[in-house]
């Protein structure tokens, strides 16, 4: 569901991340690292579909942002959701 909302609000807080998901700030930051590919720079996961980035003149504030392969993945699920269905009458499912 996170990366949801980051797909719908690119450079969201991890903080307000946490709210639209109804979890606290601490499982939201797991969650997000689970999905990340870098901490500015510094590799953290295999997954890469987003990256955090600290804000510049706060650092305790970070935001959430998606890589390209997340732009790739949110453009496949977009795809599914929107492509037209073939109806049983045309031998689709």
């Amino acid at each position: 569901m996170a990366f949801l909302h980051v797909c719908d609000c690119e450079g969201v807080s991890v903080k307000h991340l946490a709210y639209l998901c109804g979890l606290s700030v601490a499982s939201t930051s797991r969650f997000v690292h689970a999905l990340d590919v870098s901490v500015d720079g510094n590799a953290a996961s295999e997954r890469g579909l987003v990256r955090v980035m600290q804000h510049p003149e706060d650092g305790r504030r970070r935001s959430v942002f998606l890589t390209e392969r997340g732009r790739q993945l949110r453009d496949e699920i977009d795809a599914l959701f929107t492509s037209p269905r073939r109806s049983n009458e045309d031998g689709g499912s």
